[in-house]
């Protein structure tokens, strides 16, 4: 979910940008192109979306950075405690 937006409006238009970028970072995961959604995983988190670290992290992994996905999560759970 995304925080800090004033109007209902304005939370449901970048709520459905996010639901829809995240849902482009799993297929892309899903095809293999890591990097593409691991770019996507960034721009989620600057929209302070919770699925963003999963995202990073699990295309971290597959790019041979376990180290940097492991830090990714641990940022999310820092993040968002609550929805881990």
């Amino acid at each position: 979910m995304t925080v800090g937006d004033s109007s209902d409006e304005a939370v449901g238009d970048s709520d459905n940008e996010a639901f829809s970028l995240h849902d482009q970072a799993l297929a892309l995961l899903a095809e293999g192109a890591d990097e593409e959604a691991l770019e996507i995983g960034r721009r989620l988190e600057t929209m302070q979306y919770s699925g963003a670290f999963l995202v990073q992290a699990q295309a971290l992994g597959r790019l041979g950075k376990q180290e940097e996905a492991v830090t990714v999560l641990r940022r999310g759970v820092d993040a968002v405690p609550g929805v881990w």
